[in-house]
């Protein structure tokens, strides 16, 4: 199973990491622990009787076809056999550097996966965080640069595909701003950042839509998941005070834990304990965010928008460097960890779309929780657009990229906001510019996309639009055609971009003949921003849809979209795109959307349809 042809053979190790880590919860985990008699290792032994057939149970039930009992056994067994090999231990924890020792290489400064593992990579990093890996590796081959590495993604050794990549650039044509730079790991480094007392924000977080959406949110439920977000962040501060690498603060006894991981109420239970160790806890405890903020600050003093993710790798790190050398009187500590991977991991994936259950509605979803635990005010929401070029840039092979943004509420925020990527762009071509001479400056072009609500209001409201609006003829007509308040808000937003874009092409122009003026963002200010709008003339490029396509006619935006285009012809020559023909309720009427995009929205060549999936449909098949 384990060799084969002097190479290793993965296949099935990344679902075992699945049933033990997603599958089997946290709480389940618990409940299989018995404090009292202080056996530990046995919750996660691939030996125990008891683990075995709980992961057993729990695998041939997520994949009834892959497996029967006995092949599984022997899979477990001869994988328990590896492990005691390599590692003296048999705990399913120490499957994570055996895996990231075979499959993550290195040549010189830089990781990488062989080509002809790259998919087994990929599905062992959908299954527990990529972080894991990584940590295991840096602490089994004594990397003592590891704030040195700075990528995200581990590119592969295909040399002939990797030249073709560097030669030519490649262009990404729908980069969504929450979602391609590392707005995981500043989510998850801000929600480690609150206080861990912080009940209602953790409530807030659990009530969202897409949010743990297995369960019902019911007052019950949401009490639980407020415990199991507060254990989260008290099994990260157990393994770092019981880690003899720290300067301990707190003396911890096994009775004390178990009272506290198994707690229905930890902020209760924590003034429960004795009375002097009780305080001693809940002051490291309410310390622990300022310690992480410290530390924190001093990473992105020196490695800036990479601070974010390595305050989680140097934590990981840290921890497989202990225990891989010290295995045998670790068993606290392990244990700890794999109920922190456990539920750690369960919160992460809340911030990722999965490929189970598509559809607009879990794509909104999964969108606005991505970013949940920033801030609105701060560098943290400039850092998640900040860490798209840096992501691109690292990557080295992006020359070309489509930033995709809702529409603006005036000339001044379309200026703001385009001004703010352009210096993000020049901050972070020219920090990666001093190691690598040769890379190109990116270059970008932002498509305005329109939301499609989910809801439309097609019915005179007498709320909204007062009597004498709707006395002449000519308004009653337009207040009473369908989805009039999203046609003219669409209309309204084509009216600020035309402007917008006239105005900076006018500025722009000035500029080039020296007879420019200094430009306010704010007129009621006295502090005036100096805006060279040559930069960025040329970067609004076009205009799209967003959201959900269902009761979205695109009569809807025909007259807003065909304004548009007109105003083109004259002042700046742009295409449009539509999303269409990706959701209906069935596929003639997918099809029909299409042919209502391209004949009312008067498209033209070079005009581009998003995704149109109806098209790609056999109808005998989906029939």
């Amino acid at each position: 199973m384990i060799q084969m042809n002097n190479r290793v053979s993965f296949q099935n190790i990344d679902r075992i990491l699945r049933i033990v880590y997603r599958e089997l919860s946290l709480d389940e985990h618990l409940n299989y622990t018995e404090f009292s008699k202080g056996e530990l290792k046995n919750v996660f032994d691939l030996r125990s009787a008891t683990f075995r057939s709980r992961v057993t149970t729990s695998y041939l039930s997520t994949y009834p076809d892959n497996y029967h009992h006995d092949d599984l056994d022997n899979l477990l067994t001869e994988l328990a056999r590896e492990l005691e090999s390599e590692f003296h231990s048999t705990n399913v924890l120490f499957m994570i550097p055996y895996i990231a020792k075979r499959i993550i290489q290195r040549r010189s400064d830089e990781l990488f996966i062989d080509f002809n593992d790259l998919l087994e990579w990929d599905g062992f990093i959908n299954k527990i965080e990529l972080k894991l890996f990584l940590g295991a590796y840096f602490a089994m081959c004594n990397h003592g640069e590891i704030f040195d590495f700075t990528c995200t993604a581990l590119k592969n050794n295909n040399k002939y595909v990797m030249d073709i990549l560097s030669r030519n650039g490649i262009s990404e044509n729908h980069m969504h701003l929450k979602a391609s730079g590392y707005s995981e790991d500043i989510n998850w480094y801000h929600f480690l950042e609150l206080s861990i007392f912080e009940k209602s924000k953790f409530k807030a977080f659990c009530s969202e839509p897409g949010i743990f959406r297995e369960l019902p949110k019911t007052d019950e439920n949401l009490d639980r998941l407020v415990q199991y977000m507060m254990k989260i962040k008290f099994l990260r501060f157990l393994l770092k005070e019981l880690s003899p690498s720290e300067k301990k603060k707190v003396e911890f006894k096994m009775m004390d834990i178990e009272t506290l991981l198994c707690s229905k109420d930890l902020e209760i239970d924590l003034f429960s304990l004795n009375g002097k160790n009780s305080k001693k806890i809940r002051e490291s405890l309410m310390s622990e965010n300022i310690i992480l903020k410290q530390n924190f600050k001093k990473l992105f003093e020196k490695h800036s928008i990479f601070a974010y993710g390595q305050v989680e790798l140097k934590f990981l790190t840290d921890f497989f460097t202990y225990i891989l050398s010290h295995v045998q009187t670790s068993e606290s500590l392990i244990y700890l960890m794999n109920l922190y991977i456990c539920g750690a991991g369960r919160v992460k994936f809340q911030f990722v779309q999965d490929n189970i259950g598509m559809g607009f509605s879990k794509f909104k979803e999964k969108e606005d929780n991505k970013t949940w635990f920033v801030p609105d005010q701060g560098k943290g929401k400039k850092d998640v657009i900040q860490s798209v070029f840096n992501r691109y840039y690292h990557e080295g092979n992006i020359n070309k990229v489509e930033l995709r943004i809702a529409p603006k509420n005036s000339k001044n925020e379309y200026i703001e906001f385009l001004k703010d990527l352009e210096e993000m762009n020049d901050k972070e071509y020219e920090q990666v510019k001093k190691h690598n001479k040769k890379i190109k400056k990116i270059s970008y072009g932002v498509i305005v996309h329109f939301i499609k609500p989910l809801n439309h209001k097609d019915q005179y409201d007498k709320s909204q639009i007062s009597l004498e609006k709707v006395r002449s003829k000519e308004r009653a007509e337009k207040y009473y055609c369908r989805s009039f308040f999203q046609r003219e808000q669409c209309e309204m937003g084509i009216d600020v971009l035309i402007s917008t874009i006239g105005y900076i092409n006018d500025l722009a122009e000035k500029e080039q003949l020296g007879t420019e003026k200094k430009y306010s963002i704010n007129e009621s200010e006295e502090k005036t921003r100096k805006i060279k709008f040559s930069c960025i003339k040329d970067k609004l490029v076009g205009i799209d849809t967003a959201n959900y396509e269902l009761n979205n006619r695109p009569e809807i935006y025909a007259c807003a979209f065909r304004k548009y285009r007109d105003a083109s012809y004259n002042q700046f020559p742009q295409h449009i795109t539509y999303h269409v023909g990706e959701e209906f309720p069935t596929l003639s009427d997918g099809v029909r959307a299409i042919d209502e995009a391209i004949t009312f929205l008067g498209y033209e060549r070079n005009d581009r349809l998003g995704h149109a999936l109806a098209l790609g449909i056999d109808p005998r098949d989906y029939y």
